[in-house]
């Protein structure tokens, strides 16, 4: 009897560990597929600054794009991609970063 009763509190037990497990597995990719996107935009908001920059001026120095890397804020992005498409020179645009 003992062992029956221990075999019940097992298998419900299980079944509360598999479902935490579940709902932990679903948080944690919900939270890589956010943490993916996000990456994914400041790449790609790096990318079009430096395809303005490289459209306008032809060269970008690399201190400039190493500054432009380093910048992982899209807010901070968006801004540089205005900035770089209003600046009339490289100092000009490097002044903001």
């Amino acid at each position: 009897m003992h062992t029956a009763i221990q075999s019940i509190i097992d298998e419900v037990l299980n079944e509360n560990l598999d479902e935490q497990y579940q709902e932990g597995l679903a948080v944690g990719r919900a939270k890589g597929l956010r943490e993916g996107f996000v990456d994914g935009k400041i790449m790609a908001s790096i990318g079009m600054v430096l395809t303005v920059l490289e459209t306008k001026f032809k060269n970008v120095p690399n201190d400039i794009e190493r500054a432009v890397f380093a910048t992982h804020d899209l807010d901070a992005l968006e801004s540089l991609l205005v900035h770089a498409v209003h600046s009339n020179t490289l100092d000009e645009f490097a002044e903001m970063l």
